[in-house]
Parts: structure tokens; C-alpha cells; sequence
């Protein structure tokens, strides 16, 4: 099954239209190492190549992901996402903490808030999507700027069959 997407820039309002095959064996895994007594969740990554990749999944593993690298997640089966989080966004940056690292994703629209260029729920399609996995902080808690959190929202707005937050 082959996929058109179309997804914009909101750096240069350059659309581009995207091919990608539908996987039903793929797995997206992203985390980084975010230096300065923070968090390194680059082992999530190797644990997630190591069980789904003994299943047989193809892995798309994503250590110190940038901001394109979210809309990879469309046409995953399995993504996983350890980072920071809040109810209402999950954020990665390298450990050198330079601005090209500083993005993530977040519910509603894609947006630059602060140094953190995120890519907007709205605007990737999870429906190949079986499981999501929020491996931050909050990601299930109550959102106060929207009716249902990050992780709530992958399944309703996203499209996925499922996600699971913390």
C-alpha cells in the first residue's frame, strides 16, 4: 500500500508531498541523551531495537532526533517516543543542547514555542499506528490547555488504535 501525504513548513510555508509505504512490521523508537544531569533515554531506544527487532520488526531508530524526523512516524506500526514530557507535548535536545536539537511533539498544531519546534498531532497520520508509547513524565495526566492529553490524543486525533503514557 503506497500513501500520499502532503504536510507543510511553518518555517518557509514550502509544502512538500510525502510517498511512504505502509510497514506493518515497523517500529519508529526515539530518545536522546539530553546532557546536563538530565535525562538519557538512549537505552529505551536499544531495548526497543532489541525486542522488536527479535520480532521481527524493521527499526527506525532515531537517537537525538530532529524536528523532521517526527513525520517518519506515519506509517509506523509501533512508535516510541522517551523523553520529557508534559500533559500536552513530549520534547527531546541533545546534550550539547544546540537549537536544531530542541523539538518534539505536541497535541494540536505544529508550532515553535520558546527554542522547541514541534510537530502537531494534527498534522501527521498515525493510522498504520497499533501502539504508541509515551515514555515521559505526564503524558497521561490532565491537560489544562486541551480536552484530552498527549497520549489520549494519539489515539483520537492521531489516529492510532492505541497509546500508553505515563
Amino acid at each position: 500500500v503506497v500513501i500520499y501525504s502532503a504536510s507543510g513548513s511553518d518555517e518557509d510555508e514550502e509544502y512538500r508531498l510525502k510517498v511512504y509505504e505502509l510497514d506493518p512490521f515497523r517500529a519508529n523508537l526515539y530518545a536522546s541523551d539530553q546532557g546536563g544531569g538530565s535525562i538519557n533515554t538512549l537505552e529505551d531506544n536499544e531495548a526497543g531495537e532489541e525486542w522488536f527487532g527479535g520480532m521481527g520488526y524493521e527499526i527506525d531508530r532515531y537517537d537525538d532526533p530532529r524536528r523532521s524526523d517526527f513525520y517518519e512516524m506515519e506509517g509506523a506500526s509501533i512508535i516510541t517516543l522517551s523523553g520529557h514530557g508534559t500533559a500536552d507535548t513530549i520534547k527531546f535536545k541533545d546534550a550539547d543542547n544546540t537549537t536544531s536539537s530542541k523539538c518534539g511533539v505536541k497535541n494540536g498544531e505544529s508550532e515553535t514555542i520558546g527554542s522547541y519546534k514541534y510537530v502537531g498531532i494534527e498534522d501527521v497520520d498515525l493510522g498504520a499506528c497499533k501502539l504508541v508509547v509515551l515514555a515521559a513524565c505526564l503524558t497521561a495526566s490532565e491537560s489544562e490547555e486541551y480536552s484530552r492529553n498527549i497520549s489520549e490524543n494519539m489515539v483520537r486525533v492521531g489516529g492510532a488504535e492505541a497509546s500508553i503514557g505515563w
